[in-house]
């Protein structure tokens, strides 16, 4: 079935992390907007690298990434006493492309708000929202932003 040009408006290409609670709860969120989620996972649910999957889909114009803490380390010299924790390499380079690709006005990044987490760039300038399970104060800034996005939402 073909893409109507309203489903084309709804449509926003999203990086999960590996925290299933943040990506449940995110998820649900913004497919009761109306959102219409497009991943890097082919037809048969498998993964296909983030520039293959954009290239089959240009007519994607914003993108959402959840850097979630998906990894416990600690800096060399330092004790692990000191760890932090950090979101996956991966997903920091697929934010990359995606700010290369997209510009950084056009990609939201959800973080996981603890002091414990470590956002992995200052520079990306990127549209950052702290985001926290127990409570919704990212969905105020979050719904700010896509609506400057001009998408068909349901509010």
């Amino acid at each position: 079935m073909a893409e109507t040009p309203s489903d084309l408006k709804t449509e926003i290409f999203m990086v999960f992390g590996k925290d299933p609670e943040m990506n449940t709860i995110i998820l649900e969120y913004l497919i009761s907007l109306g959102i219409v989620l497009v991943s890097n996972k082919d037809d048969k649910n498998n993964f296909v690298s983030i520039s293959q999957k954009l290239i089959s889909l240009k007519h994607i114009r914003q993108a959402i990434v959840i850097l979630s803490p998906d990894e416990l380390c600690y800096e060399k010299g330092k004790k692990p006493a000191e760890s932090f924790f950090i979101t996956r390499q991966q997903t920091v380079f697929d934010l990359g492309l995606l700010i290369g690709k997209l510009g950084r006005e056009n990609v939201i990044c959800l973080h996981y708000d603890q002091k414990s987490f470590k956002l992995p760039c200052e520079y990306f300038n990127a549209f950052f929202i702290p985001f926290y399970p127990k409570n919704n104060n990212w969905q105020k800034p979050l719904l700010a932003k896509l609506k400057e996005f001009n998408l068909s939402l349901k509010i």
